[in-house]
């Protein structure tokens, strides 16, 4: 679990390292398919400038520990995570969607990443501050 909370501390630190939030023309309204809850199971840093931190972790959900996103409809998303049993963590965003990007905002700080959605798996990858390149792997 210990590789759990140094994971979810890089995602943050992903999510709360980017440039402030445009709206652009282009972005559209949420995607439907993106609209769900989804829970981590992958994290996976690599080429990073460091290469001490490339890592890859895999996870499990359960009503004690889980790690989740809950995008809805309203352009708001919801990141929980929970930690032996305890909500650890708890923030609200917003999001855009422009074609196979989603745009997560937090406290006016962005973060772009691509979006693939295969059945039930979601899939996002992108670039952190610290030049890993990153792929989360979620599931409905």
């Amino acid at each position: 679990m210990k590789n759990l909370i140094i994971s979810i501390l890089l995602l943050l630190s992903v999510l709360f390292t980017f440039s402030s939030c445009n709206k652009d023309d282009d972005e559209t309204t949420p995607d439907a398919p993106l609209v769900n809850t989804w829970k981590v199971t992958s994290e996976v840093y690599s080429s990073c400038d460091d290469p001490s931190n490339n890592s890859n972790s895999t996870y499990s959900c359960s009503d004690t520990e889980c790690f989740t996103f809950t995008f809805r409809k309203d352009n708001t998303v919801r990141l929980v995570l929970i930690f032996a049993g305890a909500t650890f963590l708890d923030i609200e965003g917003t999001y855009t969607v422009s074609g196979d990007k989603v745009n997560i905002c937090q406290f006016d700080l962005c973060q772009e990443m691509r979006y693939q959605i295969t059945g039930n798996t979601l899939t996002l990858t992108g670039n952190d501050e610290d030049g890993c390149d990153f792929k989360y792997t979620l599931v409905k």
